[in-house]
């Protein structure tokens, strides 16, 4: 092996100062000692680990030759000396390493557009690093093409370095930006089955629409990416020999401007033939193909049978076939163009849950996490239903993150279930400001434990203190009495209230005791009773609302029945919720007042665009109360208005009412009727979770006496959505669709924290 010019002086030298030895040796003398000498900053045993030749090792020239040249590849050093002398029988090896300067300081001069800082980033040589002029040219090119990758094509980058010190060197790099080049126009060529608008929409690069619109910008990964982006396009169009050429960039470097060339070749598109399921057993195949839409889609896609293959998987998972394997086997048909599909479904055995693993709660007890799940140990496994348990786990609040993974237990059809849970604090105190256009601004205070010794039980104190209204609670929660399918609540309060024409007053406190039933039902039954005041009545009210005057007492009893398979209770994206709740006051209760009440409530929430994680909701209420015996009509605090921030909010609130003829006073209905259509979506996700709203809203609420019409008050609006620390807030402007005399043309809508 030939010796490299920089080290034939060190070997020189050292063949020298070994050769008498050599001379009458008759065998290799032994290494007696090796030493290093030389270093400053690369430490001694980073050197001696690139050494293969040890103390006691019988000398080689061609080992100390190696040991050189790993010693240089390090990058670390300039030169490298080796010396031998006699020592002890044997010899010496004496390694002297001169170490390359270091690097004081790296300057970056002529940068405008992009920020240091973010320069910076793409570098890799740093202060206090070991120059190497090789490392200089390297970070000036990763510049050059970090200015390329943001559109400047002219950008041209120089590193250079100058000596400030016997071993210390200043880097430096130049930078002339030029101008930044924007994408005048993308070419699509080839395109005929699909059309070039087709290709370009599915594609990260476009061209610059108007002069301050941010697209333009030539991302080479980007560009990359298209290109797989294009293929899956035609693919999922039933052209199976789709080609893509590399784009083609072209250069104006008088107007500084691109265009990119896209061109392709589409092929054969191929229609869906003969579909067959075969090995299937717990499904029939009849029902398989009945569910496929590739079965019943005229062109084949490969989307549309990775998204079919899917869902048949979770549908085996569901009966606990967690092993199914299911192996979509393609037959093409030059001559009809199209495409014959086989699945092999090969089942494999029933998965059975062997033992679940709760794992991280340090507060929490088991129980309070299994009653969550529905499964148990020797439980067919069911895939939909784990996941279902993981929503309702993080529903409770108690935990940031859930985890779940399954691995295999003492047999092959038998799982382990590892369930990782974070616990976050659930004691909760502080204090804050919430503000309601329907209930002015209140200060807060809130003292609460949501998960009360771990049991899953809440207990806590709400104040609201505000201009318009005051509510002081305390309530008590216990989800699983008794470890038991019941609940029980109960809770104290009091409340007041000013109005336009007068001040309310209540006071009281309910129990409530629930079952819970069907996993995502609940039946419960609610005894109220509560004290009502009602004063300062303006003496020009109606003289319904002057006959309220005074204090009356409800004794009610109501039964509700709720069914709520939403995945989070405070920010759904998908299923629904309904409750319907019918209330009895009076009567053999006793006390003042004597009613009846039925309401029915439900909101349903579905994706809309999936990708975009937009969420559709539709709301529909309707309402109803009637007097009886000794109460001749409903008190006003039971009667309903629309209008606000939870109703119409194109209106005031309160507003939407039926009005005392003579005075024009809103003395509220005994029915309503109420329609809600939102379609949500995000605006920010990362830092906070904010999203945007648009809505559309119908009710109207009928006098006693008068039957439900569908004759509606309408608005329509924008808003936005967020969870903040003190509570939800919702900020709406609604606009009244069909403003009638005195009615505003829009309102305003805000709500932010603990308002009652």
């Amino acid at each position: 092996m030939g010796l490299l010019p920089r080290h034939a002086a060190c070997l020189a030298l050292f063949l020298a100062c070994l050769l008498p030895a050599l001379l009458f040796a008759q065998e290799a003398p032994r290494i007696t000692q090796i030493d290093v000498t030389g270093h400053r900053l690369v430490e001694e045993s980073a050197i001696r680990l690139r050494l293969k030749i040890r103390v006691g090792d019988s000398f080689s020239v061609e080992r100390v030759r190696e040991d050189v040249e790993a010693l240089f590849k390090t990058g670390f050093f300039d030169n490298v000396e080796v010396d031998a002398t006699p020592f002890e029988g044997g010899v010496r090896l004496t390694y002297r390493v001169i170490e390359k300067p270091t690097v004081r300081q790296v300057r970056i001069e002529g940068n405008e557009a992009i920020k240091e800082d973010v320069l910076r980033d793409k570098l890799d040589l740093a202060p206090g690093a070991v120059f190497n002029p090789q490392a200089v040219a390297k970070n000036a090119e990763k510049v050059r093409a970090f200015y390329e990758e943001e559109g400047y094509y002219q950008a041209e980058v120089t590193g250079s370095h100058q000596a400030v010190s016997d071993r210390e060197v200043e880097v430096v790099f130049r930078i002339r930006e030029g101008e930044v080049y924007r994408i005048r126009e993308v070419r699509i060529e080839g395109s005929q089955g699909l059309s070039a608008r087709q290709v370009k929409k599915v594609m990260a690069t476009e061209a610059r629409f108007l002069w301050w619109f941010p697209p333009g910008i030539l991302k080479k990964t980007d560009l990359a990416q298209d290109v797989e982006r294009i293929k899956a396009l035609y693919l999922d169009h039933g052209y199976l020999q789709i080609r893509v050429e590399e784009p083609q960039v072209l250069r104006d470097d008088v107007n500084q401007r691109l265009e990119v060339v896209v061109r392709l070749q589409e092929g054969l598109q191929y229609q869906v033939g003969e579909v067959r399921v075969t090995g299937a057993t717990v499904f029939p195949s009849e029902e398989i193909l009945k569910d496929l839409r590739i079965a019943q889609a005229k062109v084949f896609s490969r989307d549309l049978l990775r998204r079919d293959l899917a869902r048949l998987t979770e549908r085996y998972g569901e009966k606990g076939y967690v092993f199914v394997d299911i192996s979509p086997l393609t037959k093409t048909d030059e001559e009809r163009k199209t495409i014959d599909l086989t699945l092999e479904v090969n089942e494999g055995r029933q998965a059975v849950l062997e033992r679940i693993e709760i794992r991280g709660n340090t507060k929490t007890h088991d129980k309070v996490i299994r009653r969550q799940l529905e499964l148990a140990e020797g439980d067919t496994f069911d895939g939909r239903e784990l996941q279902l348990g993981r929503q309702r786990l993080l529903a409770l609040n108690y935990f940031e993150e859930v985890k779940v993974n399954t691995e295999t237990g003492t047999a092959p059809e038998k799982l382990v279930l590892n369930l990782d849970v974070k616990e976050k604090p659930t004691g909760r105190v502080g204090v804050g400001a919430g503000f309601s256009t329907g209930s002015g601004v209140a200060g807060l205070l809130f003292l609460s434990e949501d998960n009360l010794f771990g049991l899953g039980r809440r207990l806590g104190i709400n104040l609201s203190l505000g201009t318009q209204t005051e509510r002081y609670e305390l309530f008590y929660e216990d989800p699983a009495l008794f470890d038991s399918n019941y609940s029980l609540g109960l809770s104290l309060f009091k409340s007041t209230r000013d109005f336009t024409d007068f001040d309310e007053e209540r006071t009281g406190g309910s129990i409530t005791l629930g079952r819970r039933f069907l996993r995502v039902n609940r039946a419960s039954l609610t005894y109220r009773l509560q004290e009502v005041t009602i004063s300062a009545v303006e003496p020009t009210a109606s003289t319904f609302i002057q006959q309220q005057v005074g204090t009356s007492t409800t004794s009610s009893l109501t039964l509700g029945l709720s069914r709520d398979t939403r995945n989070s209770p405070l920010d759904p994206t998908r299923g629904y919720r309904v409750l319907a709740t019918a209330e009895g006051a009076g009567g053999p209760l006793n006390f003042d007042n004597n009613f009846y009440k039925l309401e029915l409530d439900g909101t349903i929430y579905r994706p809309l665009v999936e990708e975009w994680k937009v969420v559709g909701l539709l709301r529909g209420a309707i309402g109803y109360v009637e007097s009886f015996g000794d109460t001749l009509s409903v008190p006003i605090q039971e009667r309903y208005f629309l209008g606000g921030p939870f109703s119409l909010r194109g209106f005031g609130f309160r507003d939407v009412s039926p009005k005392d003829p003579a005075t024009g006073d809103r003395i509220g209905g005994n029915k309503f009727l109420l329609g809600t259509a939102e379609i949500q979506f995000p605006i920010l996700e990362e830092a906070v979770s904010l999203k945007g709203a648009v809505f559309f809203d119908a009710g109207n609420v009928f006098a006693e006496g008068e039957p439900y019409e569908l004759s509606f008050r309408t608005d329509a609006g924008v808003g936005i959505r967020m969870i903040t620390p003190i509570g939800p807030m919702r900020l709406d402007w609604g606009y009244n669709l069909q403003p009638r005399d005195g009615e505003g043309r829009s309102r305003v809508q805000f709500t932010v924290g603990r308002i009652f």
